[in-house]
C-alpha cells in the first residue's frame, strides 16, 4: 500500500489570475477535471487511498471540501471502494509547504513514509518505481526530478546539483541560463521518511518552505536527500499560457492515466450538450 498523500494547496495563484479570483487554484480545470482531482486520481488508481489536503485559510478549504467533500464520489467514480475519507489541515495559519508538512504530519499523526505533492501539478508517475526506488536507498527525501528540455528556460525552477549516485547536493534557485549545475529541476513531488518529523521540530520557525527552507537545511546538515529520475510527464500549472499548454498535451493524448469523464477520441473532445445536438 503506498504512503499517504499529503497535497500543500495554500498559495494564492495569483499568476494564474484572472482564473484564481473566485476560486483556488488547484480547482482551475483541466480539460473537464480541477487540477488537483486530476493528480489525486493518479496516484489513487496506483493505490493511494488516504489523502490529506493541507488548505490554508477558510475560503480555499471551503471551496476544497465542497469539491471533494469526504472523497467517496472521487473513488465511487473510480470504482474504489477501500479508501479512507479526505482530510483537511485544521484552520490553521502556517508559513509555508514545510510548516504544513510539519503541522499535518503532527495533528494526522503520521509516523511512516509520506507522499509529499503539489496542488497545481500535473503529473505522470510509476508511483510503485518511485516507492521502491526510495525504499531501497532510504533517504530521509526523495524528491522526484525531470530532465528539462535544451530549448526550455530554466531560469524559474529550482535545479538539482547531483552527485554522480543522484543524491541531491544543493538546488539552485532560478540560475541564470548558462550557470546551472545541471537540467534537473524540483517537480515538488516528494516521499519523506518518518524522520522527517524530527528534523521539522528541530527547525522550529525556520521551517516555512519545503524548497526554499527545508532541502537546504537537509543538505547542509548532512541528510541523504536523493533525486528519482521521472521519465514520465510533467507540468508545472503556475500561467494561463502553462494551462493552455497542459490542456492541449492532454487533448493529444499525452498524459497517461487522464481518464474523461465524457465522450472522447483522440485528439477531440466534445462537450455533451453539442453531441447531443449533433445526435
Amino acid at each position: 500500500m503506498p504512503p499517504p498523500v499529503i497535497a500543500t494547496v495554500g498559495g494564492g495563484g495569483t499568476r494564474l489570475y484572472p482564473l484564481t479570483l473566485c476560486q483556488p487554484k488547484p480547482l482551475v480545470e483541466v480539460c473537464d477535471t480541477a487540477i488537483i482531482a486530476v493528480l489525486f486520481r493518479i496516484l489513487a488508481i496506483q493505490g493511494c487511498r488516504r489523502f490529506i489536503l493541507g488548505s490554508k485559510g477558510f475560503e480555499n478549504t471551503l471551496a476544497l471540501s465542497n469539491y471533494f467533500k469526504a472523497g467517496e464520489g472521487f473513488f465511487k467514480r473510480l470504482g474504489i471502494d477501500d479508501h479512507e475519507e479526505f482530510s483537511y489541515q485544521p484552520q490553521y495559519e502556517d508559513h509555508g509547504s514545510a510548516d504544513s508538512l510539519r503541522y499535518c504530519m503532527r495533528y494526522f499523526s503520521i509516523d511512516e513514509d509520506v507522499l509529499v505533492v503539489s496542488g497545481d501539478n500535473l503529473i505522470d508517475i510509476d508511483l510503485e518505481d518511485f516507492i521502491a526506488y526510495h525504499r531501497r536507498r532510504n533517504p530521509i527525501l526523495t524528491v522526484a526530478l525531470k530532465e528539462l528540455p535544451r530549448e526550455e528556460s530554466i531560469s524559474q525552477y529550482g535545479v538539482a546539483e547531483l552527485e554522480s549516485d543522484m543524491r541531491i547536493r544543493r538546488f539552485v534557485e532560478k540560475p541564470k541560463a548558462g550557470t546551472e549545475p545541471s537540467r534537473m529541476i524540483n517537480t515538488a513531488f516528494y516521499i519523506f521518511s518518518p524522520e522527517i518529523r524530527d528534523v521539522l521540530a528541530e527547525m522550529g520557525d525556520k521551517s516555512r518552505d519545503i524548497g526554499g527552507d527545508l532541502i537546504p537545511y537537509l543538505t547542509e546538515n548532512g541528510y541523504d536527500v536523493c533525486g528519482y529520475p521521472l521519465r514520465g510527464y510533467w507540468i508545472d500549472i503556475g500561467t494561463p499560457e502553462r494551462l493552455l499548454q497542459a490542456t492541449m498535451n492532454v487533448l493529444s493524448g499525452n498524459v497517461r492515466h487522464f481518464t474523461f469523464r465524457h465522450p472522447y477520441r483522440e485528439n477531440q473532445w466534445i462537450h455533451p450538450s453539442t453531441l447531443k445536438r449533433i445526435g
